[in-house]
This record gives structure tokens, C-alpha cells and sequence, in this order.
């Protein structure tokens, strides 16, 4: 989300920063010749600074970009109930159940606005990259058994 700027913090995108040129600068804020980085990038006339920032940020694997990606998911959980016999037997069946179902209602994750378990990329040895993905769906839905 982050290089493509669909997160939260890469909302401003006007704003001008100090900005450290793979090409011109070397180290943390220091220019090749042993100077502070006086790079400065942005504004209203600079359009490419944040998408150059955040694709060389996140264009590779930076410790920002790096999560914990334990999680617990109740994956579905159904309620089911038996109706009486003494209903049952006016219309000749033998059993009846209604149940009231959930799926995919509850996630407990420290991975922030993505579900663990959608699609990550896989290959090229890539194991574990999201890659703007699609929330998993949650469904409600009531289930009524009969039998004859």
C-alpha cells in the first residue's frame, strides 16, 4: 500500500523533506563529499518526490515494510438448534434443524489492515509479500436442515 500510496501516511504528498539521492548522497543525510544532505524534495512543483521516496523505500525490503504475521482467525462458527418432534410430526418428518452461521468475523492480527491469509506473493522466493491483496469476506447466513 505504502508504494502505491494507498496508505495512510503517504497522505501528503506537498509537503517538501530532505531527501537522501542513491546518486548524489551516501550514508545518513551525508553527501558523497562528506556534506550534510542538503537534497531537498517535494512541493507543489516536484510531483515525482514521494513516488521516487516510497519506491525506493519500499520498492525492496526495509525494516518499516517488515511485520510479525502471527495471527488468530475464527474462521466460522455455527449455531444450531434442534426443533421439537411435536412440530415435526404433523408434516411427517423426522428431524429439523436451523442454524445460524458466521465466517470470517473475527481476526486477531498485529499485521496492519491486511488479512494473513490472502493472496501473498509466492514466487521467486518471495514467500510472505503482500501485494495489495483483497480483504477476505465476511458472510451471515442462516442454514435449515430437514430430514423425511
Amino acid at each position: 500500500m505504502a508504494l502505491y500510496g494507498s496508505a495512510g501516511f503517504t497522505e501528503d504528498r506537498t509537503s517538501t523533506f530532505q531527501y537522501k539521492d542513491t546518486e548524489n548522497a551516501k550514508g545518513d543525510g551525508v553527501l558523497s563529499d562528506g556534506s550534510p544532505n542538503n537534497i531537498t524534495r517535494g512541493g507543489p512543483d516536484d510531483i515525482e518526490a514521494y513516488p521516487d521516496f516510497y519506491s525506493d523505500i519500499f520498492g525492496s525490503i526495509d525494516e518499516m515494510a517488515v511485520y510479525e504475521t502471527s495471527y488468530l482467525k475464527l474462521r466460522e462458527v455455527a449455531l444450531t438448534f434442534d426443533l421439537p418432534r411435536k412440530i415435526l410430526e404433523p408434516v411427517k418428518m423426522s428431524a429439523a434443524t436451523i442454524s445460524f452461521v458466521g465466517r470470517n468475523f473475527l481476526l486477531w492480527t498485529t499485521l496492519p489492515n491486511v488479512d494473513p491469509e490472502t493472496s501473498q506473493g509466492m514466487g521467486n522466493g518471495q514467500m510472505g509479500f503482500e501485494y495489495m491483496s483483497l480483504p477476505q469476506t465476511k458472510s451471515y447466513g442462516v442454514t435449515l436442515n430437514l430430514t423425511f
